[in-house]
C-alpha cells in the first residue's frame, strides 16, 4: 500500500469483514513533531456525524477514561469492561454516560505504538445487538491495526522527507548538531567560517520549522533525514 487513501480502503474492509461497524482512529504525534497539534486529531467511519461534532467540540476526549486506561494496559480493552472500574472520576463517569446513552453496542479500544512516540490507538465498535468479540477477533483487529498503524507512521515520514530538503552541507551540520557539536567546534571541523556554519543552522531550523538545537535533531531523526 503506497498512498494512505490505499492504506484507509485495505484497513476498513478488513475491520468490516471482521464484524467491525463503526471505526475511530486517534493519532497522536509527539510533541515537537511538525504535525503536533493541542487539538485531537481523530478519523471516524461508521460513527454518526453528531456524535463526532460533539466529541471534538465538547472534548470529551479530555475525559475520555478509555484513552486514558488503554494506554496504561497496553493491551485491548472493551468499552464494557470500562463502565464499572474504580478509580474513575466525576467527568469520566458522566462522559461514559453520554457513551452508554448513545447506545452503540460494545466495542473495543486497542492501543497502537510506533517509531520516536508516535503512538495512536483505534475504537472498533461492533453495534447494538452485535455478539460478544471473541478473544481471536480480538486478537486479529489488534494485529491487523498495529501493522497499519506503522505503515502509516512509514507513509508520513516518506512524505515529510519529500518535502523537506537539506543540501549536503546542511546534513553535514545537522550530523554535527546531533552529536553535541557547538558552531564554533562545527566550524572548526569542517574548516568553514563560524558565520557561514551559524547561517546553515538557520536555514537548517527554517526547514524544520523548529527554534532549537534538540528537536532539529530529533525531527531529523524521525523524518529519516539522517
Amino acid at each position: 500500500m503506497s498512498s494512505f487513501a490505499e492504506l484507509r480502503d485495505a484497513c476498513v474492509a478488513q475491520y468490516q469483514s471482521l464484524g467491525v461497524t463503526m471505526i475511530s482512529y486517534h493519532h497522536l504525534p509527539p510533541i515537537g513533531a511538525t504535525d503536533f497539534r493541542e487539538t485531537l486529531d481523530v478519523l471516524t467511519i461508521g460513527f454518526p456525524d453528531d456524535w463526532v461534532r460533539n466529541y471534538l467540540k465538547k472534548e470529551y476526549y479530555k475525559c475520555d477514561p478509555i484513552t486514558r486506561l488503554v494506554y496504561s494496559r497496553a493491551n485491548p480493552l472493551r468499552w464494557s469492561d470500562v463502565y464499572d472500574m474504580p478509580g474513575l472520576s466525576a467527568e469520566e463517569r458522566d462522559y461514559l454516560n453520554v457513551l452508554r446513552a448513545a447506545d452503540f453496542g460494545d466495542g473495543l479500544a486497542i492501543p497502537l505504538y510506533g517509531p520516536m512516540g508516535r503512538n495512536g490507538y483505534n475504537g472498533f465498535g461492533f453495534g447494538k445487538g452485535a455478539p460478544h468479540c471473541d478473544d481471536h477477533t480480538m486478537a486479529e483487529l489488534w494485529i491487523s491495526a498495529q501493522a497499519a498503524h506503522l505503515r502509516y507512521c512509514h507513509l508520513l515520514r516518506e512524505q515529510a522527507a519529500h518535502s523537506i530538503s537539506l543540501s549536503k552541507r546542511e546534513k553535514q551540520v545537522l550530523e554535527k548538531i546531533l552529536r553535541g557539536r557547538s558552531n564554533p567546534q562545527i566550524a572548526q571541523d569542517t574548516g568553514v567560517t563560524l558565520n557561514t556554519i551559524d547561517t546553515y543552522v538557520r536555514r537548517i531550523f527554517d526547514k524544520l520549522d523548529v527554534t532549537d538545537r534538540t528537536t532539529a535533531a530529533l525531527r531529523a531523526l524521525a523524518l529519516g533525514l539522517i
